[in-house]
This record gives C-alpha cells, structure tokens and sequence, in this order.
C-alpha cells in the first residue's frame, strides 16, 4: 500500500462554532486580525451587535462565488450542518463544569439573571450545552477541537493543521474571578441535570485525548478523522475520513483489549451524523466482524494503519447493532494485516 500525502489544510470555507465561555471571544478576535473583513462572517443572532448585516445574502451565494472564509457565531451546528463536511468545522470546548459556573456568572454580569446556578444548570443554556451544541457529533470526525484549558497549545496546533497563525489574545474573561478554577462539583447541581453534565464530561474527555494525540502526532502524516458509531458482540462499524480530496479507502486496525484482530477498511458511503455534507467522493463507512463474539466489558480500539494513529476506544456494553446497515458495497482494497 502506499504511502498518504502529506497533510494539508482543509480547505475553506470553514465553521467556528462558538461554544459560550470557551474563549471563543479571544478567538473571534484573533481571526478579526489576521483575516480580511470580507473573508470573517459572523452570525450571532438576529439584530446583535457582531452579526454581520449582510449574512442572510452571502449565505446564499453560490459557492463558486463564495467570498468569505470563515463563517463564525454562537450558532448550532446543525443550525449550517447541510453547508459544511465535519473536517470544516472549528470549536473549542472547556471542562463541563467550570464552563457551565462560567457562563451563569456571565449571563448574571450581562443580563442580571436571577436564577441559581442550580435554576441555570437545568435551562437549555445549562449543563451539557457544549455536547448539544455541537449535535452529539464525534469530536474525533470534527476538524478541529480545541481546549480552553491548553489554548496556546490549540493556537500552535491550529496553525500548523490549518495555516492559521493567530495571535493568542484573552477576551471577555470574567474580571471578579482570582482563582484560576470555580468551585463547583457535580454534586452541587441538581440530580436532573448529572447525566447531561455527566455526558458532557465524557465528551470533554474524548476531545481532551484527540488533542493529547494530535500534539504528539506531528505533521509528516495526514490526520485521519474516525469514529466507531456502532459496536456489537459480532462487528464493530463506524467512519474514517482522510484530509479532504484523499478518497482512496483507508486501512484501520481493530485492537480487542489491546490485542490485533484484524484490518477494516473504508469504501462504504454512509451518512454523515446531522445531514453534513462531504467535500469530496469519500465513502468513509466501514464495518468489521470480529473472529468470535466479544464479551460484554470487552475494549475495542481503532487506530490508522498506515501512520499508527489512534482513532477511537469503546466498550461494549450491550448486545446487538446499534447502527443500520451499509448502503454500498466497499470498493476494492489490497491490504495485509
């Protein structure tokens, strides 16, 4: 098999998910610096300040004429999943609950809210908001997650992934806080709002470990986005995407508890999680059966290939397919395991 491109970066236009409280501000900013106005298009609600007055018309331009290379807002991303394939989306998340302390404290500096923290948790801009406005889609699929927590790390990787050399700068930060972190624990919240929390942080965790990854990475491989979405007693399956434009199918090995059991390859088309849409040919769906059925608690990693990537781990905990079936047969590939 030969060997992949070097990465490049995906190309534009892309999507700034603006996740409330997870320096999105600074990074609004950065971009608002280095790129030309016409190229930043913000999209922060109907009649607000930042939103840009002619966002409804250069959202309907063709994209051949396209003018604009970053469309950025607090905005869902389902709100503009059918313009964008995952690799074009940029976000930021931040520990679930230091994020949720953080934005009550906002909304009661901004807006006098009344409400509890407690009252707070349990409203739709509440605990689990970052999962839930990111569509529950795999951070592993999206093209760049970055954390709060290492910001100057995010900045270097971003730049070296996306050609964006952005200046680290820190905005609407709250002016009263001295310790670096809130004193909040998840048991301080009501019982209602735990498993969205819960969730969240689970989310945070998985973005916390594809940074880990991609710092140690390097760049002389392209980065492959994948994600198991269904595992079984009998067959694991999910999606792999290659920088944009390399669609030839991709090996990925399949590890039981840490041990080899086989190759799966690509070459399935599937839908995208939210409607998304893909820039190129790519059929990114695979699927494996395993030799012998997997015992419940048994771990299943995913890694690339051909650069030893790590991609993703799950668990089994329950018995039976969780995903539907493929569409298409898979494309042809020579692989040895």
């Amino acid at each position: 098999m030969s060997r992949p491109r070097t990465s490049a970066p995906p190309p534009a236009p892309w999507l700034f998910c603006h996740l409330p409280k997870t320096a999105g501000t600074s990074f609004r900013a950065a971009l608002g610096e280095v790129l030309p106005a016409q190229e930043l298009l913000l999209d922060y609600g109907r009649d607000k300040a930042f939103t840009s007055a002619d966002l409804e018309a250069r959202l309907k331009l063709p994209e051949e004429k396209r003018d604009w290379r970053v469309l950025a807002g607090h905005v869902s991303l389902r709100r503009y999943a059918s313009l964008f394939d995952p690799r074009q989306v940029i976000a930021f998340l931040r520990d679930p609950l230091q994020q949720l302390y953080s934005h009550h404290q906002h909304h009661q500096r901004r807006f006098d809210d009344p409400r509890s923290l407690a009252e707070f948790a349990l409203s739709p801009a509440g605990a689990g908001l970052q999962r839930r406005m990111l569509g529950e889609v795999p951070v592993q699929l999206l093209g760049f997650v970055g954390l709060t927590e290492q910001y100057a790390d995010s900045l270097k990787l971003l730049a070296r992934s996306h050609g964006l050399l952005l200046p680290a700068r820190h905005a609407n930060s709250n002016p009263n806080k001295s310790d670096p972190r809130y004193p909040l624990r998840t048991s301080d919240l009501p019982g209602e709002c735990r498993k969205a929390i819960h969730a969240d942080q689970r989310y945070y965790i998985q973005a916390t470990r594809v940074l880990r990854e991609r710092l140690r990475f390097g760049s002389e491989q392209p980065w492959v986005h994948g994600a198991v979405t269904g595992l079984s007693a009998e067959r694991v399956d999910g999606l792999a995407l290659a920088p944009i434009g390399e669609t030839r199918p991709l090996a990925l090995e399949v590890r039981v508890d840490g041990e080899h059991v086989g190759l799966a390859c690509t070459g399935y088309a599937r839908d995208l999680p939210l409607g998304m849409r893909l820039a190129d040919d790519s059929r990114p769906g695979f699927v494996f059966h395993f030799p012998r059925p997997l015992p419940l608690g048994a771990r299943v990693d995913l890694y690339a290939w051909e650069s030893g990537q790590w991609l993703d781990a799950q668990e089994l905990r329950a018995r039976g397919p969780v995903t539907p079936p493929m569409r298409r047969r898979p494309r042809a590939m020579r692989a040895s395991a």
